[in-house]
């Protein structure tokens, strides 16, 4: 596989988990960790999506390390996943973004842009 399927592998797959877990989250009341709620959120279907999203994402990590510098790969990965879920957050889930935060938004977009030069 080449390096840049990685990279869509890893950011989508850890895009999905993301996801997956923030909709786990608002449809099961978290209430003081139980045996109850650790059951709860095992048997869930967006528990399973999500784990099953990191699960793909962590091999395909491991292949595309091994083509790539993990200085340049890593922050390429973590800045693009944080700026997909931040504009998803806003969208999917009515979540502010204040000025500041898109400051930083676009301040990790700059370095993204650094990065891959």
């Amino acid at each position: 596989m080449t390096a840049i399927i990685l990279y869509f592998i890893v950011i989508f797959t850890n895009i999905l988990g993301n996801y997956f877990y923030k909709i786990l989250s608002k449809t099961i009341a978290l209430e003081q960790m139980s045996i109850s709620l650790v059951s709860k959120l095992i048997l869930n279907k967006w528990f399973f999506l999500g784990t099953l999203s990191f699960a793909v994402a962590m091999p395909s990590l491991v292949l595309l390390l091994a083509r790539q510098k993990i200085s340049v790969a890593y922050p390429i990965i973590t800045g693009v996943v944080f700026l997909v879920v931040a504009v998803c957050g806003a969208i999917f889930f009515k979540e502010h973004l204040s000025f500041i935060q898109l400051v930083g938004i676009f301040t990790i977009l700059l370095g993204l842009i650094l990065m891959t030069q």
